[in-house]
């Protein structure tokens, strides 16, 4: 599918990887994302893969897909797009191509997942129609063990154990489709 952005940016969204190494590019494109995490091998999460491309180049990568935990609706699981091609509206076409296939898939809502420190990007996504809903953790405890989408409650259980060797806080938000 070829999309045209606001001030006439084209660029393609396809299902087809290529032959690029896209976690090699997604480890430079993530700074500043929207991002679901852990998603490869999270069974909560049943998702499907889009790549983008300019001029067959690749640009950018985003995942939309069902968590369990989200009473159904279809979430931006990711999204990482080059940043020499930010601020060109690509984002906000693949949100309206979000959009439109949470439509397909008759759901009401649509959903993304943000750091709660980007607030830039937050304020974005509000002008977009994005409202907060709430907030969790992903937990790296000292066992090796990991608990994404952790209650604040649990965080503050395992803070006290002193068990916790790393937390990310992400924000949810959901908007109308």
């Amino acid at each position: 599918m070829i999309i045209t952005t606001e001030n006439g940016l084209k660029f393609e969204i396809s299902k087809d990887r290529r032959d690029f190494n896209w976690d090699e590019l997604n480890k430079k494109y993530v700074k500043g994302t929207v991002f679901e995490g852990p998603n490869k091998k999270n069974p909560k999460i049943e998702k499907k893969e889009y790549f983008i491309y300019s001029s067959s180049n690749p640009i950018g990568h985003f995942e939309l897909g069902h968590n369990k935990e989200t009473k159904g609706n279809l979430g931006l699981l990711f999204m990482a797009i080059n940043q020499k091609y930010r601020g060109q509206g690509i984002g906000k076409e693949i949100i309206n191509f979000a959009k439109q296939e949470a439509k397909k898939q008759n759901e009401t809502k649509l959903y993304l997942v943000t750091r709660s420190h980007l607030f830039k990007l937050i304020k974005y996504y509000e002008t977009l129609g994005f409202k907060y809903e709430d907030y969790y953790y992903h937990l790296w405890l000292k066992d090796g063990q990991k608990k994404p989408f952790s209650t604040k409650e649990e965080y503050e259980k395992q803070k006290k154990l002193g068990n916790i060797t790393k937390f990310a806080e992400f924000n949810r938000y959901f908007c109308d489709v």
